[in-house]
């Protein structure tokens, strides 16, 4: 007759699991501060293994990827037919966004802020969804399923 297995762990899987979440807890959250500059030394670590000619240029096209990459991108999306309408301002202008989702905007922020208020137009059916990213790390979804219904959105690069 075979053994019967039990449901509880072990006093030794109990301890392995405890260990685990300690060592996941040490570990940078995704997206924090400590998460970017871990990064950023490993890029740069890499970059000075490597021979003068390509660590030179390494280093420029480094440096012209973190001054261009978007900063904070919205992406609106939802069912194919689903159109919306809004604003954004980022501290020096404001953008009209307008049509049919999937719609993505990509803003440098130069004056540090992003507020935007995109609304669901037309009376189909569907969903509305907006997600915010800053870097690569997702800062909100909102999603509104009700033509008129809007959706308010706020970042601020200062912290």
């Amino acid at each position: 007759m075979p053994a019967k297995k039990s449901d509880t762990l072990s006093d030794v899987e109990k301890e392995a699991l405890r260990e685990t979440v300690k060592e996941r807890k040490k570990q940078p959250k995704a997206g924090s501060p400590e998460e970017r500059e871990q990064g950023e030394a490993d890029i740069q670590a890499k970059i000075a293994e490597m021979p003068p000619a390509d660590r030179a240029m390494a280093k420029k096209i480094h440096e012209l990827v973190a001054k261009t990459a978007p900063a904070v991108v919205p992406r609106l999306e939802g069912d194919p037919k689903t159109r919306f309408f809004g604003r954004c301002d980022d501290g020096e202008q404001e953008t009209i966004l307008k049509g049919r989702v999937p719609q993505r905007y990509a803003y440098n922020l130069a004056g540090d802020r992003l507020q935007c208020s995109i609304q669901k137009r037309g009376s189909g059916g569907g969903s509305l969804k907006v997600i915010l990213t800053a870097g690569n790390t997702t800062r909100s979804v909102q999603q509104v399923n009700s033509s008129g219904g809007e959706i308010n959105i706020s970042y601020n690069s200062g912290g």
